[in-house]
């Protein structure tokens, strides 16, 4: 997700976040925000990343940007199939940091063009973001006031399609990882049912197989389920009756991605992802996922009750909250997760003043990295652009926006510098 659409998607997250958010009892002071010893420990934690794109977007500063995080960031994500290569020279993919292996970059096959369908004859069939950097796009975009509609020419520009055999050669050497789909349950995101992305995964499987690549399934997030909602944070449209809000499309994707459903075949999905919002969201939607796999009893009343109820997809299981209804399914909420996305995003945490923003994002980021370096069940988490001039994100940026590669505040925390 680029940072022009996720303005309108945070208003989704924080309504839905605000339900899970812990009451706010007291606030830490941030003028020294020195980590407690606790964090010294996580200083070099092979867990901690970034999802951002380094250049083509107001205050990016690429290899100085990079430089500030490198000594403590394990690994990032751009969205696209390689490190991008931006006009302005401040691109990162020569950049020491890279070449070393010091920070792993994690490729991603972003979304679908047709299904996949022209992916065995050589076509386009994946998209990516821009790999040649922010900028290319930008007349496409502003001639549809930045509108990403995937019938439109800012979303088919901006995700740029491309052919499996070119992904493929884009993957840097050294790569370990590959991520799936970016919320293909939004339609200004990938817009794919479970259906659709699983058919499509044998391809993305082709070029994991290719390069021995451990897999990392679709990242969903929770998205606006009214009925032809058009907006960044609306979902596709119900796929059988069922809303398709983030764990009950990962359901329904791992049910099909299956020899008995459209898939034709097990597909191999070694991890699994997610993208929470939110200052109370990450302990929520890990919780939930572990209880749709069976780890954890479900405190959802309805899935108990032996009924079919609204967030069912059988008697007692399915939807967003209850346990998976197959075995398959269930096994696949039990993989490791990793977090790609999160932040806290402006007016959530019961505040709108940035003094309290500030803190209460603190306050969430030491709670819920110090909950995810603890848990195995999480694999890796990345906080969404440490750059950024969005006005959603301004309170969480991990760099000080009008600066070259120096750390916030905020940054301090994450990264667990003295």
């Amino acid at each position: 997700m680029n940072i022009v659409q996720r303005t309108a998607l945070l208003l989704t997250s924080t309504a839905l976040s605000l339900t899970c958010t812990p009451t706010h009892t007291g606030s830490p002071s941030t003028k020294n925000p020195a980590p407690t010893s606790p964090w010294s420990i996580l200083a070099q934690s092979p867990k901690r990343g970034a999802a951002y794109h380094f250049c083509g977007w107001r205050f990016s500063q690429g290899k100085a940007d990079l430089d500030a995080m490198k000594e403590r960031l394990a690994w990032y994500y751009n969205w696209s199939s390689r490190p991008l290569e931006c006009p302005d020279g401040k691109g990162v993919a020569n950049t020491t940091a890279l070449q070393s292996g010091q920070v792993e970059f994690v490729p991603m096959v972003w979304g679908l063009v047709d299904d996949g369908e022209a992916c065995e004859s050589g076509g386009a069939c994946f998209r990516v973001d821009e790999r040649t950097g922010g900028g290319r796009c930008k007349d496409a975009c502003e001639a549809v006031g930045w509108s990403f509609a995937p019938d439109g020419p800012c979303y088919a520009c901006y995700h740029e399609p491309i052919s499996r055999q070119a992904f493929l050669q884009d993957v840097p050497k050294g790569a370990k990882h590959l991520l799936g789909y970016n919320e293909p349950n939004f339609k200004e995101q990938a817009n794919l049912t479970p259906q659709q992305a699983a058919a499509g995964w044998k391809h993305v499987q082709w070029v994991a197989d290719q390069k021995s690549l451990n897999l990392v399934g679709p990242a969903v997030n929770y998205c606006d389920t009214t009925p032809g909602a058009q907006h960044p944070g609306a979902c596709i449209e119900a796929v059988d009756g069922r809303a398709m809000l983030g764990f009950a499309w990962l359901e329904t994707f791992y049910d099909a991605c299956s020899a008995q459903g459209e898939a034709g075949f097990d597909c191999r999905i070694d991890h699994q992802a997610v993208h929470v919002y939110g200052c109370g969201g990450v302990t929520w939607a890990l919780d939930v996922m572990k209880r749709k796999a069976g780890l954890l009893p479900t405190n959802e009343v309805h899935c108990t009750n032996g009924k079919q109820d609204y967030d069912e997809f059988g008697v007692d299981c399915g939807g967003n909250h209850c346990v998976a209804c197959t075995q398959r399914a269930r096994d696949l909420f039990a993989k490791p997760v990793w977090l790609t996305e999160f932040a806290t995003p402006k007016g959530d945490c019961n505040t709108t003043d940035p003094q309290a923003l500030q803190e209460r994002t603190a306050e969430m980021m030491q709670r819920a990295v110090s909950k995810m370096e603890a848990d195995p069940y999480v694999y890796r988490y990345a906080w969404f652009m440490p750059k950024t001039d969005l006005p959603d994100l301004d309170h969480a940026d991990l760099l000080v926006e009008d600066k070259a590669g120096e750390l916030s505040e905020i940054g301090k925390i994450y990264f667990a510098l003295e």
